[in-house]
């Protein structure tokens, strides 16, 4: 648990440091790159001042110019951070609306991320065609597909079908990515306690969506999940259907 405290320490303390710098490149959209960077660097931050070191297999099957909508398991307060250790190019985040309230670092959801408000069918919808819209520009998409934080890990929560709908949409592929140790590192505010380790990132190659239609979404969704659980399988040597899913939603 101490180990845990230390974390939002250094999480918390390395972010306010850089607050005005993300505040000056938060201000304009142009300087939303720079930030995205800077957040970079922020993750290192975090990543070195917990002692964690990191390893990202599978960056070859991307190209820093193109644009992917990525998926990413998460069970972990690591993921955030990880997340961008693993992609060297722009990108935005969705996640749930909650966020852009969060007192300093909701400066991004108020920006250059797109919250989510999970609770109203409008909301939802105007957010998916936001991040659709953001796709067309070239802005690659962070999507944790299960909607919400899975404290209970390793595998993944049901999956929705928003990413899948979007990527079909606008053509763009999905990039299923497994973090693999987060969960065990640290799972959701530390509730488990936290430990250091060593955090692997899979980045699995990119599906592609050409010629599918959004009747094919779930399918997608199916077959992105289980990509993406493969390695958790084989790691922590349980086992569970990747088609396993909620009713059709958002």
């Amino acid at each position: 648990m101490l180990y845990a405290l230390w974390f939002y320490v250094v999480f918390i303390g390395s972010f306010l440091l850089l607050y005005p710098a993300f505040a000056v490149l938060l201000a304009r959209p142009r300087g939303y790159r720079a930030a995205n960077r800077l957040r970079r660097f922020w993750a290192q931050l975090v990543f070195i001042g917990m002692g964690i070191p990191w390893r990202v297999q599978g960056r070859e099957h991307l190209d820093n110019t193109k644009t992917y909508v990525f998926c990413p398991n998460h069970a972990s307060n690591l993921d955030i951070p990880l997340f961008a250790l693993t992609w060297l190019g722009h990108y935005r985040f969705m996640a749930k609306k909650e966020w852009a309230d969060v007192p300093v670092f909701g400066i991004f959801f108020r920006t250059v991320d797109i919250p989510v408000d999970r609770q109203s069918s409008t909301g939802a919808y105007r957010a998916f065609l936001q991040g659709q819209e953001a796709l067309e520009n070239g802005n690659s998409l962070v999507v944790f597909p299960e909607g919400t934080m899975n404290a209970q890990g390793p595998l993944t929560r049901p999956f929705k079908n928003g990413p899948f709908r979007m990527a079909i949409r606008t053509g763009v592929p999905i990039v299923p990515i497994t973090f693999v140790d987060n969960w065990r590192l640290f799972s959701r505010m530390g509730a488990r306690g936290a430990r250091p380790g060593f955090a692997r990132v899979i980045v699995h190659p990119p599906v592609l969506v050409e010629g599918l239609s959004e009747a094919d979404a779930g399918a997608l969704r199916d077959q992105v999940r289980g990509i993406i659980e493969a390695p958790l399988r084989a790691h922590y040597q349980v086992s569970k259907s990747p088609t396993m899913n909620d009713p059709i939603s958002a």
